[in-house]
């Protein structure tokens, strides 16, 4: 069942951090205990917040691509979507709602139009920056 106020309980925030890199599949990507070491980008302080900017920084910079969805539609026919459109934006910020509302850290990327982006929020307790406090 779900616990929409589970991340309250327990007292999390996110740190965001965004990672820009070429594609390579061999590149090396940041680990949580790296991106907690650094200022973040942004301090999120809700499961919305969390979810509005990764939906923003979506809309913002994923590449525009049509792509095959899994399954038919209700008629029986193939369905397509575009990434970054608002049905997509929609239905993640739905998904990403839910991992967020559990207090649990979300991470999110795509293709740009020459590299990838990559979206971090670190769900954070303890922290030793005064925003902790902000609610």
């Amino acid at each position: 069942m779900r616990d929409p106020d589970r991340w309250l309980r327990l007292g999390v925030h996110w740190h965001a951090y965004v990672e820009i890199d070429d594609g390579d599949s061999f590149a090396t990507v940041s680990t949580r205990d790296d991106r907690l070491r650094m200022v973040p980008t942004t301090v999120l302080m809700t499961p919305e917040d969390v979810c509005e900017w990764v939906a923003a920084m979506t809309r913002k910079h994923a590449h525009p691509e049509t792509v095959h969805l899994i399954g038919r539609t209700n008629s029986g026919k193939e369905s397509w979507g575009c990434i970054g459109d608002e049905g997509h934006v929609a239905h993640d910020f739905a998904d990403n709602l839910e991992v967020a509302s559990k207090g649990e850290s979300l991470y999110y990327h795509f293709r740009r139009e020459t590299d990838r982006m990559r979206l971090w929020t670190e769900a954070v307790i303890e922290c030793r920056e005064a925003h902790h406090d902000e609610r």
